[in-house]
């Protein structure tokens, strides 16, 4: 008998999950996710500095950005705006960044706007100061240790829902759905186009010359400084 049992119950229990499934509805939208452009200033930059130098980065973020993917520009909610920026030290031409040498922990820093937080080994935490106009920060960044550097930013990834933009209007889709507008990420230009990256490529694998996605076009080369620390 404890079969035939067992078998009853198997049966109730698909039951019950497709009248559950068959209860759920499906979404009356869907999400679009953004990217947006932002641009940094980065001075100097030249291909040598020496230990003990200081480089600044200054941003001045208004609150209507360039949606990379659109090339549209939309207001954005600015409250999302803080992030990480990056130090390694490239030591190994055949790997690219991710395998290279973080070395944030080694630098001086000090924030003249805006507000610096954690450091790892290969990131710093930051956050801008907002006001009705400009999400803005300085930083002073002083390296203590030679090699060939690389610093980039980014802001932080929101996770699986992204940060939700209701003011922005997308209009439907092709079958009738709701465009709801969501900020994945925010990339930063240095200088309009970067600096260093005849640099980087003789010292780390430069993803950005076999794909043109805007990940690592920001991260390598339009996002980033990479110079040398004697």
């Amino acid at each position: 008998m404890k079969p035939k049992k067992y078998k009853y119950l198997t049966v109730l229990f698909i039951a019950i999950a497709l009248i559950s499934a068959c209860g759920e509805k499906e979404p009356d939208y869907v999400n679009i996710w953004l990217h947006f452009e932002a641009k940094l200033k980065v001075y100097p930059t030249k291909d040598t500095i020496n230990i003990g130098d200081t480089i600044w980065i200054e941003a001045n973020i208004p609150d209507t950005l360039l949606e990379i993917t659109r090339k549209q520009y939309y207001k954005i909610d600015r409250k999302y705006l803080s992030g990480l920026l990056s130090f390694q030290r490239l030591v190994n031409p055949a790997t690219g960044l991710a395998m290279q040498d973080g070395v944030a922990d080694t630098y001086g820093s000090e924030a003249v706007l805006g507000t610096l937080g954690k450091v790892s080994s290969s990131f710093i935490r930051y956050n801008f100061e907002t006001d009705d106009a400009l999400g803005r920060f300085k930083f002073a960044f002083i390296p203590k240790v030679t090699g060939v550097h690389h610093i980039s930013t980014l802001t932080d990834s929101p996770g699986t829902y992204g940060t939700l933009q209701s003011h922005i209007e997308l209009g439907l889709n092709a079958e009738g759905k709701k465009q709801v507008a969501r900020i994945e990420r925010i990339y930063f230009r240095f200088n309009e186009a970067g600096s260093g990256y005849h640099i980087f490529k003789q010292h780390c694998y430069a993803v950005s010359e076999k794909t043109d996605h805007h990940s690592a076009t920001y991260i390598e080369r339009d996002g980033a400084y990479t110079f040398v620390v004697k």
